[in-house]
């Protein structure tokens, strides 16, 4: 059901779109028009500021906007991503991709602006180390162990203001 409805309050036209499908938590509303502004009606405001703070949509966490960005950047710099968020046995990859004839797992760090590490410093001995494994078990699955693969790192700063910066590098680390 999808509802569009135009109410005249206090002399302020507000219009909501709301859309219940499939489900009503996806229901939101939007402020298209607000006439007669000096109009000081008791509550109005308020009411207003109600309805866009329930139906506001919750932003996105930095680490899948980080992602994103990185996906972008590294499909620009030619590579083709075979898989996100990769379950590899209990390991957990965040892209797996080819970049020519060598497949790259790689891990995305993405951190807000500032602070003394870089993203790409915080790939811990722990981390490196499950990837390293999720690697050989994913060229022992594809049966090729001639395969060259490589392990890369993506930095994501997002700014508060301006533009994110993305860096790849790639070969970040060597598997032991």
């Amino acid at each position: 059901m999808i509802a569009d409805d135009t109410s005249k309050v206090g002399g302020r036209v507000v219009i909501l779109d709301l859309r219940l499908a499939p489900d009503v938590k996806k229901c939101f509303a939007s402020l298209a028009a607000i006439q007669n502004p000096k109009s000081k009606i008791d509550g109005v405001p308020h009411m207003l500021s109600l309805i866009q703070g329930i139906f506001r949509r919750k932003s996105e966490p930095l680490g899948r906007r980080g992602e994103k960005r990185a996906l972008r950047a590294l499909r620009r710099a030619g590579y083709t991503i075979l898989a996100r968020n990769a379950r590899v046995a209990r390991y957990e990859v965040d892209l797996i991709a080819r970049e020519g004839d060598t497949t790259a797992f790689i891990e995305v760090k993405t951190r807000r602006d500032g602070g003394e590490i870089l993203p790409e410093e915080n790939v811990g001995f722990e981390k490196r180390r499950h990837l390293r494994k999720a690697a050989r078990i994913y060229v022992a699955h594809e049966n090729n162990p001639s395969m060259y693969y490589r392990f890369d790192v993506v930095s994501v700063l997002i700014p508060e203001s301006g533009k994110p910066s993305v860096t790849i590098h790639r070969d970040a680390f060597r598997d032991e």
